[in-house]
């Protein structure tokens, strides 16, 4: 019930990004690509939860809803924090 309060695997997901991109430097962009290779990958496999391919095109969607994501995932973690 508190998951619109608490972390989420989403929002930890994000969190996690977020952070990598912080201490390495990584882009959105180069996270994105990570998501066409899995993708490409799981085509193949008949158990894949998504097989959906995403393509070049599809992944500057991506970059910028993975940023979007991450820091309203952020920021309601820290205000949830901050209250409690």
């Amino acid at each position: 019930m508190g998951a619109p309060y608490g972390i989420t695997t989403v929002n930890g997901y994000g969190m996690v990004a977020m952070r990598h991109m912080h201490e390495f430097g990584t882009t959105s962009e180069q996270l994105a690509w990570i998501k066409v290779a899995a993708s490409h990958h799981a085509q193949h496999n008949p158990h894949a939860m998504l097989r959906e391919v995403v393509t070049r095109e599809g992944r500057a969607r991506l970059a910028g809803d993975l940023r979007s994501r991450c820091t309203a995932s952020t920021a309601a973690w820290s205000a949830t924090a901050a209250a409690r």
